[in-house]
């Protein structure tokens, strides 16, 4: 009777060594995917993390744009390094002063593909001052040409930037260029760091 007990426990120790063995194995194999996973994780969120810090973005600033004492637009407008002059300055978005001169009687447009920002002087009588232009350059992403009525009158950087209202990427150009063309289109500007008021 021993023997018989003895033997079928050596058969039982012997089915179950295999069994362990799978079994030990299967727990190897699910820590390994567990730290794969999570190592995984970790790198994903470096790489995130990463992405984010090597983005630009510029802390932005109130502004109020006055056309004849009347508010005509409150875009947000950014400090930035002018790269010609090497000089801390205000640049605004190209889109708002679109709306702003608008309000003038003034069209204008920006084009994106050929970097050309043009200004259309809304009447034939409408006096211009188109004396001493700018040498012609090449337009390219960080300079643009602004024309009034398709002739280049100035050059101005350029800077891309998340416009903080549309949540979209738009172009940025000092407020002192802008003031340059606005004087040879007969307009009075004065820019006191938050807001511009513009006269004719």
């Amino acid at each position: 009777m021993k023997k018989v007990i003895l033997s079928t426990m050596a058969t039982i120790a012997l089915l179950a060594t295999p069994m362990m063995a799978f079994a030990a194995t299967s727990m190897t194999k699910a820590v390994q995917s567990n730290n794969t996973a999570t190592h995984s994780s970790t790198s994903n969120k470096s790489t995130t993390s990463s992405k984010k810090h090597t983005a630009l973005s510029y802390k932005t600033y109130s502004t109020e744009i006055s056309y004849d004492g009347m508010t005509v637009s409150k875009p947000l407008h950014i400090i930035a390094t002018d790269p010609w002059s090497k000089k801390s300055t205000s640049w605004l978005p190209i889109y708002y002063l679109d709306q702003a001169l608008s309000k003038t009687g003034v069209h204008a447009s920006w084009d994106d593909s050929t970097y050309v920002w043009n200004i259309s002087a809304p009447t034939k009588n409408w006096k211009l001052d188109l004396t001493d232009l700018p040498k012609a350059e090449q337009a390219e992403s960080g300079r643009i040409a602004i024309h009034i009525s398709n002739k280049t009158v100035e050059y101005a950087p350029r800077i891309v930037a998340l416009d903080p209202y549309s949540h979209v990427q738009t172009t940025y150009v000092p407020v002192s260029y802008i003031e340059k063309v606005l004087t040879r289109a007969g307009f009075h500007s004065t820019w006191n760091g938050t807001d511009w008021t513009i006269t004719r």
